[in-house]
């Protein structure tokens, strides 16, 4: 008889290969497209009035942002028409949208330009995340570059991979670091202002410290071993949902700084990716001041 985690373990894996798996390389296949479409040829050819501000001048949307929303949500829709979509543009125009993801048999979560605003600023770190999950547990993670045309991969069903150019085949090509000096990203900008003296000066006791403002390169960093942990304090499940499980897959430890599990419906705490436990404690202990 299976344990209850093997079991679900098990019903994730199963579901993975009967629903997503088949349809894994087209998924693949149409954010090559409409990034090649709707996102490229938008980098560094921007005007002023396609480029708009959300809640500050540093959380930007283009014209790009949304356009390859609208594509990727058709496409996802005509692959799986059944599913939910949450994009991170749709639920700025509705924030409810956004609510019991946990709730649906399958649902996909997608920033169309993870990195906004580097994109905007013609900078050259920018990507596409996708997620899927299965009652609020990730079962597909895909984070694309689309300048280099590459991605990384997760699926429940087979471990993670580096796909270039070429067909989804799973495997367990990315693994975490391991650790004798540890790096980190933390966003100390994206902290309160009263908060950001005591962040950078936690982060400034690793041997490194950097924030990309874009978590799709983010976590390709992490699942590929060259980075050690990710801190982060605004939970959008289109950032963390996607890498998270990347980060996993390839062998590494995800919890809330206070150690509670990371959920897709988390909305306040700290999330941390770390190579592993150990890792994972010394983060804790150096940032243990946000949750006390």
């Amino acid at each position: 008889m299976m344990s209850g985690s093997s079991a679900h373990e098990y019903v994730l894996k199963e579901y993975t290969t009967r629903v997503i798996r088949p349809r894994a390389q087209d998924i693949f296949s149409l954010i090559k497209r409409v990034a090649r479409e709707e996102i490229l040829p938008k980098f560094r050819n921007l005007d002023a009035s396609e480029v708009a501000m959300k809640r500050s001048e540093t959380d930007l949307v283009t014209v790009a942002d949304k356009a390859a929303e609208a594509r990727l949500t058709k496409g996802l829709l005509q692959l799986f028409p059944s599913a939910r979509i949450v994009g991170e543009e749709s639920v700025a125009a509705d924030p409810t949208r956004r609510d019991n993801i946990a709730q649906e048999e399958l649902c996909f979560i997608l920033d169309p330009i993870d990195g906004t605003w580097n994109y905007a600023n013609g900078l050259s770190l920018f990507g596409v995340i996708i997620a899927a999950t299965h009652y609020g547990k990730p079962i597909f993670a895909l984070l694309y570059d689309p300048l280099i045309e590459d991605a990384h991969v997760a699926l429940a069903d087979d471990g993670c991979a580096f796909v270039s150019g070429g067909e989804i085949t799973g495997g367990t090509d990315l693994k975490v670091a391991t650790h004798a000096e540890i790096t980190g990203f933390v966003p100390v900008h994206l902290f309160p202002r009263e908060q950001r003296a005591e962040v950078a000066a936690a982060a400034a006791k690793f041997a490194r410290f950097a924030s990309f403002h874009c978590s799709c390169h983010e976590y390709r960093l992490l699942s590929q071993g060259s980075f050690h942990f990710s801190l982060a304090n605004i939970l959008n499940p289109w950032d963390h949902v996607a890498g998270t499980m990347m980060v996993e897959a390839a062998g590494g430890f995800v919890s809330m700084l206070d150690g509670r599990p990371y959920t897709v419906d988390a909305r306040e705490g700290y999330l941390v990716a770390a190579s592993d436990q150990d890792v994972f404690k010394q983060v804790q202990k150096e940032f243990s001041f946000l949750i006390h």
